[in-house]
């Protein structure tokens, strides 16, 4: 998996400290900064879905939770996100395959 840039990084460090804070729509606006190829980077998902958590988009959080899980299966996080959306969606008696 490619490094995100250094810029990118720092778009993405800053996201994160403003979800950190409570504030999803700061680090929502750091991760738009982050460029077009890097968006689909696992570590700028889970920004990403920790940011629709906040907002209850669980629809986007899904998503997310179901690319991460397809991708980059290893990662526990992206397991633990599409069990939290899940339980969310009221959908923890659907099968997932």
């Amino acid at each position: 998996m490619e490094a995100l840039s250094h810029d990118d990084q720092l778009h993405l460090d800053a996201a994160i400290g403003w979800i950190e804070l409570g504030n999803h729509l700061e680090a929502d606006a750091e991760v738009e900064n982050i460029t077009a190829t890097y968006r689909m980077h696992p570590d700028v998902l889970e920004a990403r879905w920790r940011i629709y958590a906040a907002a209850k988009k669980w629809d986007a959080c899904f998503d997310i939770a179901t690319t991460l899980t397809q991708n980059v299966s290893e990662r526990v996080n992206g397991w633990l996100y599409l069990a939290t959306t899940l339980c969310n969606m009221n959908e923890t008696g659907q099968g997932v395959t």
